[in-house]
């Protein structure tokens, strides 16, 4: 609703600025902070999705090995973030603030699913089985866990419909059908598109991943399986240590500094609030009797 009568006025100060270059003139007020923050978490949100999703892509290259198989890992999560989009369309009609976080939460959660597919589907594969016959064992295996865990992170997310502020039900009801949504897609479009390009090709039959042996534990799971009591120790150490962090954690109550930095709308609220007593967001309180304000 802002959005358009807001652009006129920064026009209108534009040309004002043009016309009278030693008037300092800025635009704040509640709106103008609202719109504000709105366009800069959306802007934000789509970079932050692009980074963590790319950023995933390449672990899942290192880590899966190849290249093909994390692309259609990624497409099968497109899917995945497709319906979520459009169901989140036609259940709510909207984002908030809040909401709008939900695609951050299934490109950390939704695309996990996938990976124990293709984990499972790769590790048949390299035993010598067919296509059919590995993804057959990947679903026996890997689509009941996955099935298990989606359910059970779903439903942590369903839970904020039992709570009375809009903004956490919709993140609720839209983050957690989008892991069912996602669930869906690694269950079903995932196979379909490893049946369609991965089975054509001829794959090499190995027993390293990456030049490391199958039967090989170097590194930290070396030292995680033969020193158990150790690990326990250092992990006991550093958990106990972060309680003393508690005593410095506080609750932000001004939303200013929530704001992104470098917003003029949020550098003239601060110059209302150091030029005046007087501020754009204001409450008014009424009682009968003074004292009991």
């Amino acid at each position: 609703v802002i959005d358009e009568p807001l652009a006129k006025i920064r026009t209108a100060i534009d040309e004002v600025r043009a016309e009278f270059p030693g008037i300092d003139i800025g635009l704040t007020g509640k709106p103008v902070l609202q719109a504000d923050e709105m366009r800069t978490t959306s802007d934000d949100m789509m970079k932050a999705s692009l980074i963590a999703l790319a950023l995933c892509w390449i672990l899942y290259v290192l880590m899966i090995g190849g290249v093909l198989r994390p692309i259609l890992l990624v497409a099968a999560f497109a899917f995945g973030a497709a319906w979520t989009y459009g169901g989140a369309t036609l259940a709510v009609g909207q984002l908030n603030l809040l909401s709008i976080v939900f695609m951050l939460v299934l490109i950390g959660v939704g695309m996990d699913y996938g990976v124990h597919v293709i984990a499972r589907y790769k590790e048949h594969r390299r035993m010598g089985e067919e296509a059919q016959t590995a993804m057959r064992a990947a679903f026996q295996t890997a689509v009941r866990g996955n099935i298990t865990g989606a359910l059970t992170s779903s439903s942590v997310f369903f839970m904020a419909l039992f709570t009375t502020f809009q903004g956490l039900r919709e993140l609720g009801l839209i983050a957690g059908g989008g892991l069912l949504l996602c669930l869906i897609a690694m269950t079903t479009v995932l196979p379909a598109l490893l049946a369609v390009f991965d089975a054509r090709r001829t794959e090499r039959m190995r027993k390293a991943v990456l030049g490391i042996e199958e039967t090989n534990t170097e590194g930290i799971l070396h030292f995680m399986i033969h020193w158990p009591a150790t690990v326990l120790i250092i992990s006991d150490v550093v958990t106990v240590s972060l309680i003393f962090a508690l005593s410095n954690l506080r609750f932000e109550q001004n939303l200013l500094n929530l704001q992104a930095r470098g917003l003029e709308s949020v550098e003239w609220e601060h110059r209302v609030l150091n030029d005046s007593s007087s501020n754009t967001w204001f409450g008014a309180i009424i009682t009968d009797d003074i004292q009991k304000v």
